[in-house]
């Protein structure tokens, strides 16, 4: 998990200050990205510790799926907020694999984006998760300035929520809830579902899943950052 702090405008005091204008959640129910650990391994304790209760992951197919997912996310959420693609001056992705963040920035600005547009911190920290996206804006975004405006996504299993910040001109900050904003809303869940178990006979059926809690849930999150004077 990776924590962010937001405060009130009354009460900001940071020299930094981002206003979140918009956030989004997108969650698909995947099993290229899964394990098979959980409550039911009591009822079976013949499988623990079996290669199954280990993540495995389908790299080509999560290529395939995720991509597309997170460009048409970001460019549904600036299209939905009046801002073109081209008034983007940063898009801090998440940081697991260079070709997908290539791929995404292409397809959200129709062109390659330069390092500086979509940074990368993979050399340096390699995957650090959900983190990620949140240690790439920190390290680049001293150049921004106020009526600036950037992107920052995070997409894997079990994240759950991303903001859209921005900076505006008269130097408040506001936090505007968006449906998703909050993990336990129910946006952010897979419900009334079936699933059975590989290499069990037993069915769970009409359950509530928490993204922050499977590895089968696929969430793609992700912010907007605009600064201003402080």
């Amino acid at each position: 998990m990776t924590a962010v702090i937001v405060e009130r405008a009354e009460t900001a005091t940071s020299s930094e200050q981002f206003l979140i204008v918009d956030s989004k959640l997108q969650t698909i129910y995947s099993n290229n990205i899964r394990n098979n650990f959980g409550f039911l391994n009591r009822a079976d304790e013949s499988g623990i510790g079996k290669p199954d209760k280990l993540f495995v992951q389908e790299g080509r197919k999560v290529f395939k799926e995720v991509c597309p997912a997170v460009a048409a996310q970001i460019s549904g959420q600036l299209e939905k907020l009046d801002i073109p693609p081209g008034e983007i001056k940063r898009l801090w992705l998440h940081q697991a694999n260079l070709s997908m963040n290539q791929l995404i920035s292409r397809r959200v600005l129709g062109r390659d984006a330069t390092e500086e547009e979509a940074p990368t911190i993979l050399d340096e920290y390699a995957n650090t998760s959900s983190a990620g996206s949140v240690i790439a804006f920190h390290k680049t975004r001293a150049d921004f300035r106020s009526g600036d405006i950037g992107v920052l996504c995070s997409f894997g299993a079990g994240y759950s929520d991303y903001w859209l910040f921005r900076l505006n001109l008269e130097e408040d900050l506001e936090f505007i809830p968006t449906s998703g904003a909050l993990v336990l809303d129910s946006t952010a869940a897979v419900t009334d579902t079936t699933v059975v178990p590989k290499d069990t006979t037993a069915t769970v059926t009409d359950t509530q899943v928490s993204p922050v809690t499977t590895s089968a849930v696929v969430t793609v999150t992700q912010c907007i950052v605009k600064e201003q004077a402080p």
